[in-house]
């Protein structure tokens, strides 16, 4: 057995699809829906991981106020941290909070996100 993809449910697919490409810097990879109507599923992919973003139910509870009171959290690797970092300022992304000396952030839909770089201790 292995891992496919992750789901991210969001409020607003094309809002989320600008935010991951636009500020985190993923790669697009398809847009699925009706022919008529805006794409309501969005493939996305982060080194070999992909990330599918879906519409959400309207009736999900509310996002958690810290990093430690998230249900759960995706975590990216990166080599050079204060670089990536700036690049992500840069681009607009505002971080707001920390674990265990690294940095956290929540995507428009209030998903939990950390940036660490593996070879430092932390």
């Amino acid at each position: 057995m292995r891992i496919g993809h992750t789901e991210l449910f969001v409020s607003d697919p094309l809002a989320s699809r600008d935010f991951y490409t636009g500020v985190l810097g993923f790669e697009l990879v398809a847009e699925q829906g009706p022919p008529e109507g805006p794409p309501r599923y969005i493939w996305l992919s982060c080194g070999e991981r992909e990330i599918l973003l879906r519409p959400a139910s309207e009736s999900r509870p509310a996002p958690a106020a810290t990093y430690q009171q998230a249900h759960s959290a995706i975590v990216l690797y990166t080599d050079a941290l204060e670089e990536c970092l700036a690049t992500l300022r840069a681009r607009g992304l505002a971080l707001n909070g920390e674990d265990s000396g690294c940095p956290c952030f929540t995507d428009p839909d209030g998903h939990w996100w950390q940036i660490v770089n593996p070879g430092e201790e932390h």
